[in-house]
């Protein structure tokens, strides 16, 4: 009989470099797919930020649109109040304005880093007037810049 005799085949495995190499090269695309993932997280906060400036520019417009005689009296323009004013169930409009203001300060302070505000009169003369909503916002490269939001109201 004749018996196949077996070659003598060189069968090896993967060589330690050849994983270590394939480990670096895996490494470095999930490194990648973290600073991906850093920047648009970082993004999506930002709009946050965006998206509460404009909610809090908002709430102060229409505080004003329902105390307009407050507004013609110019009481929303001294925007730094540091007391709630009364409770405001029948209150002089002077009072819900400081109030409207203490509570808009409030917000900002809560939501947004560093925030501030102010109302001021419109530039020309069309019985309007302008609401600015001021936050810091971290860039991609970790720096925070100030950023704003404006506001233009015209013809209360």
């Amino acid at each position: 009989m004749n018996y196949m005799k077996p070659k003598n085949i060189n069968i090896q495995g993967f060589s330690l470099i050849e994983v270590l190499v394939s480990l670096i090269i895996l490494s470095i695309g999930l490194l990648g797919l973290m600073s991906v993932l850093l920047l648009s997280i970082q993004g999506n906060n930002n709009s946050n930020l965006r998206t509460q400036a404009t909610i809090a520019a908002y709430d102060m417009s229409e505080r004003i649109r329902a105390n307009i005689p407050g507004f013609k009296a110019g009481k929303y323009n001294a925007i730094t109040t540091t007391t709630a004013g009364a409770d405001c169930t029948t209150c002089s409009t002077s009072d819900l304005a400081k109030k409207d203001i203490f509570e808009w300060h409030k917000y900002l302070a809560d939501n947004l880093p560093e925030g501030k505000g102010s109302v001021l009169p419109a530039t020309n003369a069309d019985d309007g007037l302008d609401i600015t909503v001021f936050w810091k916002e971290s860039d991609k490269s970790g720096s925070s810049k100030e950023k704003q939001f404006i506001l233009r109201v015209r013809n209360i």
